[in-house]
Parts: C-alpha cells; structure tokens; sequence
C-alpha cells in the first residue's frame, strides 16, 4: 500500500470517527453530555475547539495535560461545592438555622482578602442554602468538569477513551443529583453567583436570556434531548 493510499484511508477513518468516541458510548449519551454544558457556551457544539486555548490559559491556568488533570482532580475533590459547604455547615446551628456566627474574617482568605467577594459569597449562602440541600454546588462544579473535558480532548490533553469516560461519569452524577435541565442550569447560576460576583453582574443581562431560551427554545438541545436518557452503557 502506497503512502498516499495510506494518507487517504487515515484521512477518511478520521473524518467519520470524529467525535464517535470509539463507540464506547451512543450518540444519545454524547448529546446529553454536550447538552449539559449547552449554558455555558457554543464550542461543545463545535468540530474544533482550539480557539478556546487562551480561556483555559486565562481562566483556569491550563496549559497542558498535568495542568488540567490537575483541576479536573480538584472538582473531583470538592471543587467549588467544598467551599460552598464549609461556609453552610458553619453558618448553620444543629438545627437548621443562621446562628449569625460571623465568618468574614475566614472567608475573606478564600477570596484573596476582596470584601466584596466575601460578602457575596456569604449572601449567596444565605439566599441559596435550602434551595442547594443535597445538591451543593455540583451542577456548577460538574458542567464545568464535562467542557473541560471536552476542550481537553480537543487540544489534545486528553484522549478520546479518557475524555468519554470522564465525561459520562460526570454525566451520571448529574442526571442522578438533578431533576430536569432546568434543575441543572438553576443550579449552576447559584455556582457561577458563588464564584464570582464581578463575573455575575458583567452576565447578569446574558444569563436569563441565555436560559429562557435553552428551555423555550423547540429546537434547542433541552427540548430534543431528554433529560431520562439511559447513560448506563
């Protein structure tokens, strides 16, 4: 076989394999998967995410593989959600309400000594801590974890069999935690409030636009792709 026959047969098994995720998984199970982070933005809509390389610099400080098996063990640790929990458990009296216990002074450390962010997050809590019982922040943390993911397979961080694997079993977790895509992406604004209350009000004006659509929307991927589909292999 000659290189430019071999060169073809590469180039065609590549196009058709692309995103097929060495059929260890279904088209329906990568749909709701892609659908998961259909809040956060288009590319896991995309053939090619490679753009996004200066996000994963700036935002997250990913550069490389180390790097981003580094933050994806993070979330798988706690992330977000373990912050978000130790200030609810010391907020909290035995039984169940504020004890007005003030934990500025401890909270400003995780925030880089910004009161504004303190503040916010402490408010966040406040509002948000029936509404998070048993969920804490995991759809914001596990979004999150599935469009790394699947820019990390992109760039090449990750390969194909890894990135699936981490993304369907971050999906279950998900669809088990999580009553509807709504329930999701209710749950990721209370996350993205948390993280960030600059971040917050520069997308204050995008994010109900963004989400009335995803749930109105006939032909966005909440309405075709149903929340119940099976994940199980």
């Amino acid at each position: 076989m000659n290189f430019f026959v071999k060169l073809f047969l590469i180039i065609f098994i590549s196009f058709f394999c692309y995103g097929c995720a060495g059929k260890q998984y279904s088209k329906e199970q990568e749909q709701w998967a892609a659908a998961a982070t259909a809040i956060i933005g288009q590319c896991p809509y995309q053939s090619n995410c490679g753009e996004y390389k200066n996000e994963l610099n700036d935002m997250w400080g990913i550069y490389n593989r180390e790097d981003m098996l580094a933050v994806l063990n993070w979330i798988e640790t706690g992330g977000h959600s373990s912050y978000y929990d130790k200030i609810v458990s010391q907020l909290l009296c035995s039984e169940g309400n504020f004890c007005g216990k003030d934990l500025y002074n401890e909270i400003i450390k995780l925030t880089w000594n910004n009161p504004e962010e303190t503040i916010n997050k402490l408010e966040v809590v406040k509002q948000f801590y029936k509404t998070t019982s048993g969920k804490s922040l995991t759809g914001w943390d596990y979004c999150r974890y599935i469009y790394l993911c699947r820019l990390g397979r992109e760039l090449g961080y990750l390969d194909e069999h890894e990135a699936w694997n981490r993304i369907i079993t971050a999906s279950k977790i998900l669809q088990q935690t999580f009553g509807s895509w709504e329930d999701l992406a209710n749950n990721y604004l209370i996350g993205h409030k948390f993280w960030s209350y600059q971040e917050t009000v520069k997308k204050n004006i995008v994010f109900p636009d963004s989400l009335n659509s995803l749930i109105e929307n006939p032909q966005g991927p909440w309405k075709k792709i149903s929340w119940k589909t099976d994940l199980k292999k």
